[in-house]
Parts: C-alpha cells; sequence; structure tokens
C-alpha cells in the first residue's frame, strides 16, 4: 500500500525556519487561547471541567499565550522566564 502522504522534509521542516508571531501576530495566539479554554471551560462533562476547577478562565487564557510568546524578542522582558 503506497503511504497516505508523501512530503518533502525539506518542506516538512520549514516551519523550523519561520516565526509564527511574527506572521501571525499576538491577536491570534490570544484568539486561539481563548478558544481553546472557552471550549475547555463550556465542555458538558463535568469530570473534564473539574480538572481545571481550580484556576479562572483568564488567567488559564494569559498562562497559554504567554507560553506560546515568551520568546519572542518583542515579548516584555519582565513577563519572560527564569
Amino acid at each position: 500500500m503506497p503511504p497516505l502522504l508523501t512530503l518533502d522534509p525539506t518542506a516538512a521542516f520549514a516551519i523550523n525556519g519561520t516565526n509564527l508571531f511574527e506572521k501571525l501576530g499576538l491577536p491570534t495566539f490570544v484568539n486561539l487561547s481563548t478558544n481553546f479554554y472557552t471550549r475547555v471551560y463550556d465542555d458538558e462533562e463535568e469530570w473534564f471541567r473539574s480538572i481545571f476547577a481550580d484556576s479562572k478562565k483568564e488567567e488559564a487564557i494569559q498562562n497559554q499565550y504567554e507560553f506560546f510568546v515568551i520568546d519572542e524578542p518583542s515579548w516584555p522582558s519582565d513577563k519572560t522566564r527564569d
């Protein structure tokens, strides 16, 4: 059976040379994090929502997008992890 997808390795690793923060901008990462945690906190399964019960949705959103962009040169130095 032939492979389902064939991809040139150079194309597959092209992402390594791309700065997604510069291409997409901070609002994209904020929106991604907001959409993700909105679904998490609105999930119909109580057992799943309970995993996040000890954290505030707004803080979870901020933590995620800061994690995504923390090493960007334009990110404030006071936000850099130790």
